[in-house]
């Protein structure tokens, strides 16, 4: 995703991830509002989101950069920088962020009935990075809140491991 959407949409790209003061502020309130979410969710979902097993599998260092660099970069490039654009620019911005934050929480879905409250709490951080985008304007907010959340996770999953 990162490198087709960096290659065709570099120019575009580059400008949407200037960061400015404005939104390394609204993405840091972001991160801060996803942990709030996935907090008070761990506490009603008995089971675990399925890309802990995953994380678990992993060296940490290596999961790291994948995890809360990597990922949050690629996913907010494509995700909220072009995908969003090309639903919107055909349907309209508010099924843009419906279809878009749908299709962020499948990609995030593991198998079996019991990820299905997961499902819910995925989109619900699609909304949130949308509308950080559609705030800021640019992906920088929506990088940084996704790299909070997803840096707390692994310090959370690696912790519970005894690293």
């Amino acid at each position: 995703m990162l490198g087709w959407t960096s290659w065709k949409e570099r120019r575009r790209l580059l400008a949407l991830l200037r960061p400015d003061v404005r939104s390394l502020a609204a993405g840091l309130l972001g991160g801060v509002a996803m942990l709030g979410i996935n907090w008070l969710m761990s506490r009603w979902i008995s089971s675990e989101p399925a890309t802990i097993s995953v994380i678990k599998a992993m060296p940490p260092f290596l999961t790291g950069a994948l995890a809360a660099v990597l990922a949050p970069v690629a996913e907010e490039s494509w995700f909220r920088g072009r995908l969003l654009e090309i639903i919107e620019n055909g349907t309209g911005r508010r099924l843009a962020v419906v279809v878009t934050s749908a299709l962020f929480a499948l990609v995030h879905l593991g198998g079996g009935l019991d990820q299905l409250p997961w499902l819910a709490v995925y989109f619900v951080f699609g909304l949130v990075l949308a509308g950080l985008r559609l705030k800021t304007g640019g992906l920088a907010a929506g990088i940084v809140a996704h790299a909070i959340n997803n840096a707390a996770a692994l310090v959370s999953i690696y912790s519970s491991l005894g690293y």
